[in-house]
């Protein structure tokens, strides 16, 4: 865009300027340099002097060029130019104090262009106008700024992310190399001295990455964290995963959370194992919370032996199908009793029953089964038939593979 008409052109005071603001490009590299480390001393700690000056040299040039074809800066040239705000967020500079020190830079062109033009005798009108051109390209180049800086930043994330990920993935499963560990462990705050709980969990709502992002961070903020970095969580093939110090204290609704025993960080993998396990196991059972190896021991033993359970399915719970009417609610009375330890109030609470009607429940389901629920051996094999039958997902009957 031009700002000024194709008949008028500068006059020799503007081309004197120009000239002259190049050949101090160097000076005013060492001001801007300097005024910058003053003004943004922690941000701009590991800005190298020569790169620092050389894009204040560049800053220069393009100035210079502008201002002398009366035009402004073409998008090649902003793109060009705002290939420093890449290295800039590289090199951890805030993108507020990047956009300060591009704006302070762009005074110090501005200042030493009006002190030279004065000095040359220059026209107040091509004095304003150049001004203005130097003004334009100070904001076209901040946009382009802030998105370089943005777009730089998410890969930067977005990389470290994955890096994270790799790492966490092979420490779980037991194949990173001595060297590797120690150099990559430092890195991520983790002590090879400490044992570590391997951690496995999935929102209930598969799929989700909104929930799983939400249960990553759950995680990352809870108990098992302190002050310092205890552990490392990421998101891997769908659940989100990882290694802490600590049992984590979570509170995060419909997710189930598997924990490890403990280990060190280069035998992780029998722990990431028993974690992957009690997460599975505790999904087929719609378990949610966080759980040990221990916590949910008995349903392992239903989920492992298949055969056993659809035998005592057969003695227990096929009976029920010679009496639709109360089937129903008499399975459900006893997946309800077993949930809430075998207590009468609190399972007719849950089903809105009287207890004497939970009672007769039962009682006729002794009468049909046959069994006598006072038999701690009976109520075991009983709750086992029920789990049994809700981890096939089916009502709580007979599965079509032990149908007669």
């Amino acid at each position: 865009m031009t700002l000024l008409s194709d008949e008028l052109r500068w006059e020799r005071a503007i081309h004197v300027t120009l000239d002259e603001m190049r050949e101090q490009g160097p000076r005013i590299a060492i001001e801007t340099e300097a005024r910058i480390r003053k003004q943004y001393t922690d941000a701009y700690t590991s800005v190298s002097t020569q790169g620092l000056k050389a894009s204040c040299l560049r800053n220069v040039e393009l100035s210079f060029w502008v201002v002398r074809e009366h035009r402004r800066a073409t998008p090649q040239e902003i793109a060009a130019h705002a290939t420093v705000a890449a290295e800039r967020a590289r090199e951890g500079v805030p993108v507020e104090d990047m956009l300060s020190a591009w704006s302070l830079t762009m005074g110090v062109i501005r200042d030493m262009f009006l002190e030279l033009a004065l000095q040359c005798n220059a026209r107040p009108r091509s004095i304003l106008e150049a001004t203005q051109l130097l003004w334009a390209l100070a904001e076209d180049v901040t946009v382009q700024l802030a998105v370089v800086h943005h777009d730089t930043e998410v890969a930067l994330a977005r990389h470290d992310e994955l890096q994270r990920a790799e790492f966490l993935r092979h420490v779980l499963l037991g194949s990173v190399s001595g060297a590797e560990m120690n150099r990559r462990a430092a890195t991520y705050g983790l002590q090879l001295s400490e044992r570590y709980h391997a951690v496995r969990a999935r929102p209930i709502h598969a799929g989700d990455a909104g929930s799983l992002t939400q249960l990553r961070r759950a995680l990352e903020k809870s108990g098992a964290w302190g002050a310092r970095q205890t552990g490392l969580i990421a998101i891997l093939d769908g659940d989100v995963a990882g290694v802490v110090v600590a049992l984590p204290n979570v509170t995060t609704p419909g997710a189930m959370i598997g924990v490890g025993p403990p280990a060190h960080l280069g035998a992780m993998e029998p722990s990431y194992a028993a974690a992957s396990r009690i997460l599975d196991v505790g999904l087929r059972f719609s378990m949610t919370g966080m759980h040990t190896l221990i916590d949910v021991a008995a349903q392992a033993a239903v989920a492992d032996e298949p055969e056993i359970g659809d035998l005592l399915v057969e003695r227990y719970l096929k009976p029920l199908s010679a009496l639709p009417d109360l089937r129903d609610s008499m399975e459900e009375t006893l997946k309800i009793f077993f949930a809430n330890g075998l207590s009468l109030k609190r399972t007719a609470q849950v089903l809105r029953i009287h207890p004497n009607t939970v009672r007769y429940r039962l009682r006729r389901f002794e009468e049909i089964t046959e069994a006598d629920l006072a038999d701690t051996e009976v109520l075991f094999r009983v709750w086992w038939a029920v789990e049994r039958a809700r981890i096939l997902g089916e009502p709580v009957e007979l599965p079509a593979a032990c149908t007669s």
